[in-house]
Order: structure tokens, then sequence, then C-alpha cells
């Protein structure tokens, strides 16, 4: 009888075991997949890591010595940006949006444009060679 009873002991300390480390996991995979928390968390580290950074030896902290002129400038820069970014996109998307026959035509007009200003500038030139002063090597006599 007492090898059943310190059979049955064992196996009750074993249940209990497996129940603290099951309990343990679950508790470790319900922490992971809480998205908010995580990001609170690590929020509040980069916080005190870059806290730390910002406070000079007297304890102040650079944004609090930022001039309104400073903010001014950059908020200004940031809406360059941000106007530089849109126009960029605006045209890449407005590029995109144009049919095949559309892209086929442009090709055709450049193309035909470049052609007749090449054989326009040609005979500008070979004319107005004709009607310039003569080099100085012709001048020889």
């Amino acid at each position: 009888m007492t090898t059943s009873g310190s059979n049955a002991t064992s196996t009750a300390a074993d249940i209990e075991r497996t129940r603290a480390e099951i309990g343990e996991t679950v508790e470790a995979l319900a922490a992971k997949a809480d998205v908010k928390a995580r990001a609170q968390h690590k929020l509040g580290e980069v916080r005190d890591r870059f806290g730390a950074r910002a406070s000079g030896p007297a304890g102040r902290s650079g944004a609090a010595e930022m001039t309104p002129a400073a903010r001014t400038s950059g908020a200004g820069l940031a809406a360059l940006a941000a106007a530089v970014v849109a126009a960029w996109l605006w045209r890449r998307r407005r590029a995109r949006r144009r049919s095949a026959w559309h892209r086929a035509a442009h090709v055709t007009r450049t193309r035909a444009d470049a052609l007749r200003s090449r054989t326009g500038a040609r005979a500008k030139t070979a004319k107005s060679r004709a009607h310039a002063r003569p080099s100085r090597h012709s001048m020889r006599g």
C-alpha cells in the first residue's frame, strides 16, 4: 500500500507541475499576443533611452530649449517635403493612367518633333554657312 500511496503522490505532484508549466506557457502566449501592451512597453523603453540622451548635464531636454523659429522652420520643411512627395506621387499615378494609345501617340509625336527640329536645324546651319562671313582660311590668296 505504501508503493501505491507514494505512486499516487508522485503522480499528483507531476500533474501539479504540468499544470503550472502549462499556466506559464499560456501566460507567455497571452503576453505575446497582446500587441498593444508590447508596443507601449517598447515605446517606454525608447522614450527612456532617448530621454537620457536628450537631457543635458543640467537635466534640461533639447525640446524645451527649441525656439519658436526653429519649430516653425521644422514645420515648414516637413510641409515642403510632404508637398514634394505628393507631387511625385500625383505625376507617377497620372503617367500610369494613360492608355496604351495615349502613350504611343506621345512617343510618335515626340519622335516627329525631334526629327522636325533636327532637319530644321540642319537647314538653318547650311543656310547660315552660306551667308556667314568667310573664314580666315578661305581669305588666303
